[in-house]
């Protein structure tokens, strides 16, 4: 028999460990599930940089960066032309007669050129290469300016995921007033029955409850507004079943990470690489070259007739003089590097200010909660009192409605100052700078 409730209390105990489990499974999901259908603010920003009509301008600069480079690539193929050229000269080559009886040697005047010329370059000291990397640092350059751009973008989500978030969390607080006024109704309508209240009272309730109506009205169509704003940024287009998580999930951010801080970086590296091309372009260039053609008089005058030819050769060039054009312009962006300087600290003080003043902002907030907490507190109690003491006829409805006044202005301000909280963080993570994909 004990070994029988022993083996019962051990099975009981395992049904009831599998029932938490699955119990624990259940909720996990449900709760992920919640999760997957609400928008996290992050969620927000990559949906509105994704459906932003400048992110098409990344394409577009890949596609003429990369034209661009097949271009220069084509620089170390062998160049091919075709030449001719006919003209008649006012005097040529003559040979008089050496000796009595012997003939004398003339070319004509009317003479011509024509054949086919291939050159290799075999050494231009790196020129095709730094132009690649230039184009490279340009589309970098191009990409930062677009991210800019783009960039501003967040702050508009900002803007309105978190009014939506404070709209609706004021919209509930309205509903919960206007649950408590049902009750009050309810209750002073018994004592209008009795005699115990007058039916003023009541009205008096009743006409609050009509406003309170309204207010709830006005949020909802508010908060539709600002739906409909935030699915044109986000590109969502069931904006009346939008759902944003209350719980928005914030970046690590990094001041490096600022696309205009960024793009003074690739400018700077798109300088550099100008000045790198600059000084290469006065290295010595070497080309082989060949040359097959036809023309009169051949390559042998002396002939005097038309013939074929070919040449082939070596080519060297070398610009050992341009009156230091080439190192002023080296100087002249060297000092465009200088101001990008100026720049990126003017960027780095701006931001530090910035980010010093919504520091204080979410400290103070944080202190103001507290407080929050505190009021609601005491607004509760009154309030209680109050609405014992308005069924007990001690006070009237506009004395309740004072206090219920109270209260939930104290809940609105929690919500106000909890929202500006979480905004004041994502502004502060954007000042800093992030990096969405």
């Amino acid at each position: 028999m004990s070994s029988l409730l022993t083996r019962l209390k051990i099975t009981n105990s395992m049904n009831i460990k599998v029932f938490v489990f699955i119990l624990f499974i259940f909720l996990s999901t449900a709760i992920k599930s919640q999760d997957l259908d609400s928008l996290t603010l992050i969620d927000c920003y990559k949906l509105a940089k994704h459906n932003s009509p400048q992110t098409e301008l990344f394409s577009i600069h890949q596609s003429v960066s990369d034209l661009n480079i097949d271009n220069y690539s084509t620089h170390n193929l062998p160049e091919m032309d075709v030449y001719g050229k006919a003209w008649y000269q006012s005097d040529a080559v003559s040979v008089p007669a050496q000796a009595p009886g012997a003939e004398g040697f003339a070319i004509d005047r009317f003479q011509y050129n024509f054949g086919f010329e291939v050159q290799q370059k075999l050494f231009d000291g790196g020129i095709t290469d730094k132009k690649i990397s230039l184009e490279k640092n340009s589309l970098s350059t191009q990409n930062a300016q677009t991210e800019t751009s783009i960039y501003q973008i967040y702050s508009q989500i900002n803007q309105l995921y978190f009014t939506i978030l404070f709209m609706r969390e004021n919209e509930n607080i309205l509903h919960n007033k206007s649950q408590t006024l049902d009750e009050r109704i309810k209750i002073m309508e018994s004592g209008v029955k009795n005699g115990v209240v007058l039916k003023s009272e009541l009205e008096k309730l009743m006409a609050e409850k009509i406003t309170l109506d309204q207010q709830i009205l006005d949020i909802k169509y508010s908060i539709r507004t600002m739906n409909k704003n935030l699915s044109v940024l986000t590109g969502q287009e069931d904006y009346d079943n939008l759902r944003l998580s209350k719980n928005p999930d914030f970046l690590e951010p990094e001041t490096a990470k600022r696309p205009e801080y960024v793009a003074l970086v690739n400018r700077e590296e798109q300088l550099s690489a100008m000045q790198e091309l600059k000084t290469v372009s006065l290295i010595p260039k070497l080309y082989a070259y060949g040359q097959l053609g036809y023309s009169y008089p051949g390559l042998n005058f002396f002939e005097n007739q038309s013939d074929p030819y070919y040449i082939v050769g070596l080519k060297l060039g070398w610009k050992i003089f341009d009156w230091n054009a080439t190192r002023k312009e080296k100087e002249i962006l060297e000092v465009q590097k200088g101001e990008l300087s100026v720049q990126k600290k003017e960027l780095d003080r701006n931001f530090l200010i910035a980010e010093n003043a919504k520091i204080d902002e979410i400290e103070k907030i944080n202190e103001l909660i507290e407080k929050d907490h505190e009021i609601i507190l005491a607004r509760e109690s009154i309030t209680k009192s109050s609405s014992s003491a308005l069924e007990n006829g001690t006070i009237t409805s506009a004395d309740y409605l004072q206090d219920l006044d109270a209260e939930t202005s104290a809940r609105i301000n929690l919500n106000k100052h909890v929202i500006q909280l979480m905004q004041n963080k994502a502004e502060l993570m954007i000042i800093k700078g992030i990096e969405i994909d």
